[in-house]
């Protein structure tokens, strides 16, 4: 074979593998941004990114071994070459590997703990309204007790008074017990923050593609412009009127204002 030919496996062979290898850098870097990342959007991009590289390298790699067979039947030393560059691609996509398995680990552990953090917050908040209820109840209870402990104190007291008391009591308890345990029965399975009505999206109405919407905060037609800008061509803003009037005018006011004159 020509030193043409030779060269030129020499130089293509040399070329890919360098390409290999800044691939392999690209990779090594997107794993260490998808790991520091919290963004899932931003994760989801890199990730796709990481594909995209691995599988242009794993091309690389198969093209560079498809030459490196093709020239190894008619070069003398290139056996050795092709086994010492396939030795260098197996250690590299062993290493690739175990960074792949110890992304997803991390991954795994930081799924982990948000979710203990999303239920510790959880059951904080159910807790914390829970114990609101019994504070409505007890409230309750002794407001019941003092109304009914007021006819031994107070013997005069009338019926219609007692009566009153206690169906005030009765409906202001009532509404608040009501309400909690509404709130209670209505938050998220999964974020007790929020509420889940069982709003069914697919049965909202849609917004037309024709619709219109009037900006509130325009300024209406006779308030188009605002001091000098409404001045017209041949006049002069007047700070001391606030009015557009003619360069004599103007000139005038000017030495008649308070200070003008020395």
């Amino acid at each position: 074979m020509s030193n043409q030919a030779t060269k030129l496996y020499q130089d293509k062979n040399t070329e890919l593998s360098t390409y290999i290898d800044k691939l392999s850098k690209v990779e090594q870097q997107l794993i260490e941004q998808i790991s520091s990342t919290k963004d899932p959007k931003e994760q989801a991009r890199l990730s796709n990114n990481l594909i995209l590289i691995q599988d242009t390298r794993t091309n690389l790699i198969n093209a560079l071994s498809s030459i490196n067979a093709y020239y190894s039947q008619n070069l003398t030393g290139s056996s050795h070459t092709l086994e010492q560059q396939t030795n260098a691609v197996a250690i590299m996509d062993k290493e690739m590997e175990q960074a792949k398995k110890r992304l997803a680990y991390i991954n795994e552990q930081k799924e982990n703990k948000l979710r203990v953090v999303e239920i510790n917050q959880y059951y904080s908040a159910s807790y914390a309204e829970w114990t609101h209820l019994v504070k409505i109840l007890i409230i309750t209870i002794v407001a019941f007790a003092i109304v009914i402990n007021m006819t031994t104190y107070f013997p005069g007291l009338s019926s219609e008074v007692y009566s009153t008391l206690m169906f005030i009591i009765s409906v202001t308890s009532l509404y608040y017990i009501f309400i909690t345990i509404v709130s209670i029965y209505s938050r998220d399975n999964m974020v007790y923050d929020e509420y889940n009505w069982n709003f069914n999206i697919n049965s909202a109405p849609k917004m037309g593609t024709d619709a219109s919407f009037t900006n509130s905060f325009k300024l209406p037609s006779m308030m188009s412009c605002i001091g000098e800008k409404c001045c017209q061509d041949g006049t002069l803003w007047n700070n001391d009127i606030g009015k557009c009037v003619a360069p004599e005018v103007s000139t005038t006011t000017s030495k008649c204002s308070p200070g003008g004159a020395k």
